[in-house]
């Protein structure tokens, strides 16, 4: 397809220029795949944060629950028609403002993967070519921050986001609402099928409320693992084990290297 073999060619010039140098200060307002990816969290689990805020922004239609089983929305379908780069990225933007949301850099390769793969089990896209250049990407989003201040400032948020759904240690009645705005960065704990699970209770974010296909006896929590666990069995992970250890840049190199050690090693 037109721009993804334009991407395939040159997917190291499609993102911004690396910053070189780390500074001073909180680098706010990241998604949470980017902050999975500055907290150094395993690219399973990124993936898993990346396809969960696609679904809830309306940028895919689930078909399947389990494996879960993708394709790109109506509104985001590029006609053939000669439309250069530019012309496909300000087309799908238009579509996100008619949803009400922000179309990410990283979400327009993905796009255009499950576009050129029509109907597409996620666990078994070649995700590869879209994983570096996202790193490199959040890389120039916090160059001049300080990589230790702001992994600070977001483990701060993980930790206080299920609490904001307790007061005194009682669940508070308007739960949902408080989780419908953290439930990613909840994602990020590492307890979160505890925190979204419970004898009376079990969390579902919006879009999987409005699905029927959802309505299964599986949870959310357990449907986010095993979606999780999926991307953990793609091969196309493998070469990107092995492009990790290619980066020259010191910041992203850092990143690099902890996402190697959760994803590979940990």
């Amino acid at each position: 397809m037109r721009f993804l073999k334009k991407f395939r060619r040159r997917k190291y010039e499609y993102q911004p220029a690396i910053a070189r140098i780390e500074g001073g200060g909180i680098k706010r307002g990241l998604s949470a795949p980017e902050v999975s990816v500055v907290l150094g969290k395993s690219l399973d689990l990124t993936l898993g944060l990346m396809f969960c805020e696609m679904l809830r922004k309306g940028f895919i239609d689930q078909l399947q629950l389990e494996p879960l089983i993708v394709r790109i929305a109506d509104e985001f379908i590029v006609k053939e028609g000669g439309k250069g780069l530019q012309e496909i990225k300000q087309y799908r933007r238009l579509a996100a403002q008619s949803l009400s949301a922000a179309l990410n850099v990283y979400e327009e390769a993905l796009l255009e993967l499950i576009e050129e793969q029509g109907e597409v089990e996620v666990g078994k896209l070649d995700i590869s070519i879209a994983i570096q250049p996202f790193i490199r990407y959040v890389a120039s989003r916090i160059g001049g921050y300080s990589l230790a201040e702001t992994r600070a400032y977001y483990e701060a948020l993980i930790e206080r986001a299920p609490k904001e759904a307790r007061s005194d240690g009682v669940l508070t009645h308007d739960r949902e609402r408080v989780f419908d705005r953290n439930y990613a960065m909840v994602l990020l704990n590492a307890d979160y099928s505890e925190i979204f699970d419970k004898e009376d209770y079990s969390y579902k974010p919006v879009w999987w409320r409005k699905s029927k296909m959802t309505q299964a006896s599986i949870s959310f929590a357990t449907w986010f693992s095993k979606t999780v666990e999926s991307f953990r069995a793609n091969p196309s992970l493998e070469s990107v084990k092995v492009d990790l250890g290619d980066e020259e840049d010191l910041l992203s190199a850092t990143l690099m290297n902890d996402i190697a050690q959760a994803t590979f090693y940990g």
